[in-house]
């Protein structure tokens, strides 16, 4: 997965250019692990919710749209996934 979106380090990149990537990387990668239901607080109902409107962001997706299917996989504690 790393390989394929984000390239972390480059032979003459500048250093802030190799930051931002890695830390564009580790903030795509936190913003994934909301989608699996061993990583949920479950009792915080609103767990997530600001990773899955960041997820969209980056992945040019309908945040309402989104955000429906989002809590109505977490109510089904992942059984579910909703188109």
């Amino acid at each position: 997965m790393k390989e394929r979106l984000f390239t972390t380090t480059a032979n003459r990149a500048q250093a802030s250019v190799a930051a931002n990537q890695k830390e564009a990387y580790n903030s795509l990668i936190n913003q994934m692990a909301v989608l699996n239901p061993d990583n949920w607080d479950h009792d915080n109902p609103r767990f997530g919710d600001n990773e899955a409107r960041a997820l969209c962001d980056v992945l040019h997706v309908n945040q309402q749209e989104a955000h429906l299917g989002f809590t109505e996989y977490k109510a089904s504690g992942g059984r579910n996934i909703p188109n």
